[in-house]
């Protein structure tokens, strides 16, 4: 049982592993072509919100590239070795980098063009991802609590 989870840790992970080295590869002065495509919708998130809470966010799409690489790398690291902070590391990659800047752009956009059909694919991707890492969370904890309800502590009799 072991061996083949760590083997099905090790292939999901690796969807985000490679993902890193590949954003790692590209990055370059600019942030690559991640930042390119980041960079309207991290403009629409800025503008949203100055004028919700009048704050001028200081941030650039190469930097959601570089949190997104970390949050990729080292979360897929930590996962492949069944670690809980590797997956809550890759959870937040999904619903900060992923959730609320790429979908939410495209959410205020007219999705009938063509250009926009596979986005409904893609969330649901994403959506089943952190799916599938809430419910590690969920196996580790019940692993867990059931392990320390076995160990019961027995006094030594004289």
């Amino acid at each position: 049982m072991g061996f083949l989870s760590f083997h099905g840790r090790l292939l999901f992970a690796s969807f985000f592993i490679l993902s890193a080295w590949q954003m790692y590869n590209e990055f370059g002065e600019n942030g690559g072509p991640a930042a390119k495509a980041f960079a309207p919708m991290v403009s629409d998130f800025q503008r949203l919100v100055k004028s919700n809470i009048n704050v001028d966010p200081a941030i650039s799409a190469k930097d959601i590239v570089l949190v997104s690489l970390l949050l990729n790398g080292i979360g897929g690291l930590l996962f492949i070795f069944g670690s809980r902070i590797g997956a809550y590391l890759l959870m937040c990659n999904r619903v900060l980098t992923i959730a609320l800047i790429w979908h939410g752009y495209y959410f205020n956009k007219d999705i009938t063009q063509s250009a926009f059909k596979a986005i409904p694919t893609d969330f649901v991707l994403n959506f089943a991802l952190f799916g599938a890492l809430m419910y590690f969370i969920g196996m580790k904890n019940l692993i867990l609590s059931k392990q320390t309800k076995r160990k019961l502590v027995r006094p030594k009799t004289a």
